[in-house]
């Protein structure tokens, strides 16, 4: 039979998975209470679609409904995290669930934010108890006024393994995958440059380009002029102009997410004075992302450009990040890997780690996450290929581009769903990727070409 909101199974499930959602946060097993959440969200969606209503016009609590979920999300996000938040939580939903008229116009923001609380969680895995690693940043020498700062990158491609580094599968499974830093048409296909300039005084301008990857001429770019706090507003929207250049800035510490609001008309000087070097006063900033490849290619663009841009921004202001000079494989906070994870975790794309250790470790290598390992930890181990194998897969490999993008984000939320459930189906298959990513590097260490392709044709199989 159809389930009603007064059904008292449905009430009873929502409330033990609250007492686990509690005891969850609690504990500090903040991984527990975002599956919580998400499954949460998955059953108020399955009700919303099985329920039929009509189509009510929005009932006029609805707005008051999203006030009071966007301030706990807020709360979420700024660790206000206690005891009382779950409870919170479940009065709001229940509030919602007794009243049929509302519940019809708001099932869906309800859902949503269950799982927006979820990614909220993983964030906390993801990042640790730290709102951010600014303070783990030490300072070096800066760039000298006026100077432009470029950093540039390879694409990657995956071999094996890809999805068990998404969070929350990397740290509740663990993740295993193969991948390879390809040069596009020989060229380094990711860019970023910055300056600091009297020019812009008192102002960051950010610009994105997309370029022809044959001859760079311009294809489209938008530039934003950032002059007072609350134009950092709107920064964890993946497609909002400039969203991932300022979340690269809060991620390096040049303002806090808890400062950020719509309503903040205070000037970014004094926050430029002490992001930028001594003697900077009154100078501004000019970032420039540039990509030659096309939005959701599929090569790990997004988050192998926000390296790029990182390590520019970093080298110009005199911010030490490891990695960008020296061996790129440390993974730890303060490093560029860990920095890109939690500049993803700003933007709440949630991206996993393969594309930027597949685009900013060069070569082959193999990357791997630890389960129950918190905050998010992940191991690179770099890999020799023979000389005869780079050369017959140079000779092999082709580029070819569907004309289909995709936001990374939206197949993810799928895939997570489904993970979150733990489908029998799901599970078996990060398993076998898990398994195929090492298999991956072995034939390719072997020049075992044809064991390779057997490898990748079972993980384009499992995808």
């Amino acid at each position: 039979s159809k389930p009603s909101l007064g059904h008292d199974v449905v009430r009873r499930a929502l409330r033990a998975l609250d007492e686990i959602a509690s005891e969850g946060i609690q504990a500090g097993k903040f991984d527990i209470a975002g599956r919580v959440f998400m499954v949460t969200g998955i059953l108020l969606s399955d009700l919303s679609t099985r329920i039929a209503h009509g189509e009510e016009e929005r009932h006029t609590s609805a707005s008051n409904l999203q006030e009071a979920l966007t301030v706990v999300l807020e709360d979420l996000r700024a660790r206000s995290i206690d005891d009382t938040i779950t409870s919170k939580i479940g009065a709001l939903r229940d509030a919602v669930l007794s009243d049929p008229l509302q519940w019809a116009s708001v099932r869906d923001d309800l859902a949503v934010f269950f799982e927006k609380a979820a990614s909220v969680m993983t964030q906390l895995c993801v990042c640790g108890p730290s709102a951010s690693s600014a303070s783990s940043f030490s300072r070096v020498e800066p760039a000298s006024i006026g100077a432009t700062v470029v950093a540039s990158a390879p694409a990657r491609i995956d071999l094996c393994g890809g999805w068990s580094d998404t969070p929350p599968i990397s740290f509740e499974f663990g993740g295993s995958v193969a991948c390879l830093a390809v040069l596009v048409d020989d060229k380094l296909p990711l860019r970023a440059r910055c300056c600091v300039s009297r020019e812009f005084q008192g102002i960051i301008s950010l610009r994105t380009e997309s370029r022809r990857l044959d001859n760079e001429e311009l294809i489209a770019s938008s530039t934003v002029e950032l002059t007072k706090v609350s134009d950092f507003s709107g920064f964890r929207e993946p497609t909002a102009d400039a969203a991932l250049l300022k979340c690269v800035l809060i991620q390096l510490g040049l303002i806090s997410v808890e400062s950020i609001s719509e309503h903040n008309n205070a000037t970014l000087l004094p926050h430029l004075a002490r992001f930028c070097p001594k003697g900077c006063e009154g100078c501004g900033l000019e970032i420039v992302s540039t990509s030659l490849l096309p939005t959701g290619s599929g090569m790990g663009s997004a988050s192998i450009l926000a390296g790029c841009i990182l390590a520019a921004v970093a080298k110009c202001v005199g911010i030490r990040l490891k990695g960008v000079e020296d061996d790129c494989t440390d993974n730890g906070n303060g490093s560029l890997i860990h920095s890109v994870l939690m500049v993803e975790q700003l933007l709440s794309t949630g991206g996993g780690w393969q594309d930027n250790i597949g685009g900013l470790v060069g070569g082959l290598k193999l990357g791997r996450s630890d389960a129950c390992a918190f905050p998010l930890h992940t191991n690179v181990n770099r890999c020799n290929i023979p000389p005869e194998t780079i050369e017959l897969l140079n000779r092999r490999l082709v580029l070819a581009f569907s004309g289909k993008p995709r936001l990374a984000k939206n197949v993810l939320d799928q895939v997570l769903r489904r993970w979150a459930s733990r489908q029998p189906e799901i599970v078996q298959t990060v398993s076998q990727l898990v398994e195929g990513a090492p298999l991956a590097i072995s034939f390719l260490e072997s020049g075992d070409i044809d064991g390779l392709a057997s490898v990748m044709s079972n993980y384009w199989n499992l995808k």
